[in-house]
């Protein structure tokens, strides 16, 4: 596992999230145990994949989650539909249900997309499908109108101060708040250049020594 992997979210509580309305949309589906079928879209880096793989261990208490991850541009085919996904789909679970996340899905083809109605039919109550996609536009209006969608931006600098200021703190290294904004705004908005420009520079900070205070 890389150094950055390690700091990305492990729950919904680390998540950085962009305002209120997208924090409270999310923790209201999670708290009424009766998840819909989900479409995160938005522009790369903006935390749509994460926060769609964070959702299913939110919703299920206990330790193993049933969840199958498909990337749209790799699997792009209707087989991936009527073989994979529909093989899941027909499979009960002994706990809770099976959660498919399908990253960048704009990339299926056409004829994926309308297969895959029929499955998200029949799959109601026992799967629930979490998509994320760069372009909605390529997505089946059938596929959307099953679908709470949510469009991700960029969360704005000041709400990644206290998770920059976290990181900074496991590794042991203090930066005045100003050079962490700076930090933070020299990623542009995308996630993992955040976190990345953030252990990058510890590799060239001092310590913190052992008298100063911790970041709080």
């Amino acid at each position: 596992m890389s150094h950055a992997l390690f700091y990305e979210p492990k729950s919904l509580s680390e998540f950085v999230w962009q305002d209120q309305n997208l924090e409270t949309l999310i923790k209201s589906i999670v708290q009424s145990g009766t998840p819909p079928n989900l479409l995160f879209y938005g522009e790369p880096g903006v935390g749509k994949s994460t926060l769609a793989k964070l959702i299913p261990e939110a919703l299920e208490c206990q330790e193993y989650v049933y969840r199958t991850e498909i990337n749209g541009c790799m699997e792009s085919g209707i087989d991936v539909v009527r073989e994979r996904i529909a093989t899941t789909v027909k499979l009960s679970p002994v706990f809770g249900r099976h959660y498919i996340v399908i990253e960048e899905f704009d990339g299926m083809t056409s004829n994926a997309q309308n297969a895959l109605k029929a499955e998200m039919d029949r799959a109601r109550g026992s799967a629930i499908f979490i998509f994320t996609t760069n372009n909605i536009s390529k997505v089946n209006n059938a596929i959307l109108s099953r679908c709470t969608t949510a469009q991700l931006v960029a969360a704005p600098p000041h709400a990644w101060v206290q998770r920059v200021q976290y990181i900074l703190q496991r590794e042991n290294i203090s930066y005045p708040v100003d050079d962490i904004l700076r930090m933070i705004e020299q990623a542009n908005g995308d996630c993992r250049r955040i976190v990345q420009n953030c252990l990058t520079a510890t590799m060239y900070a001092p310590p913190v020594r052992a008298t100063e205070a911790p970041i709080p």
